[in-house]
């Protein structure tokens, strides 16, 4: 019996994707949106973490970042009121959780594109701005 597989979905664990790397040559690796939402929020929360570290000197704003783990999980255009001119004061400072949050509410669009070579152009601007 002979199975052509051609898509592979993010869902399964690492050893298995090296099995089917080996095995599976033709078939292509996709990660669906759930999953690349979590590793932006992972990278925005490592971020915000290195910055709570750095800030040993000042106790006090280090208080006000560990409290902004849930909002910057969340997405712009669902945070309000309070929260949002939290997460407002953060976006104009020069922290490292504020560049991690942009790049992901930027990646975002990535989402809206139909045509291959504009999406293929805006992976590539993207991947510019993190470097």
């Amino acid at each position: 019996m002979h199975i052509n597989f051609k898509t592979i979905l993010n869902r399964i664990q690492p050893l298995t994707l090296k099995v089917v790397k080996t095995r599976l040559k033709q078939a292509c690796h996709m990660i669906d949106r759930f999953h690349i939402t979590q590793h932006l929020n992972e990278a925005v929360d490592e971020a915000r973490r290195k910055d709570v570290a750095a800030m040993t000197a000042r106790p006090r704003a280090k208080q006000k970042l560990k409290k902004m783990r849930w909002i910057l999980l969340r997405r712009k255009t669902r945070i309000l009121g309070k929260a949002r001119e939290k997460l407002n004061r953060l976006l104009s400072g020069r922290l490292q959780t504020g560049r991690a949050y942009i790049l992901k509410e930027a990646f975002c669009h990535f989402r809206d594109y139909r045509s291959v070579t504009w999406a293929e152009a805006f992976m590539r601007a993207w991947v510019q701005r993190v470097n």
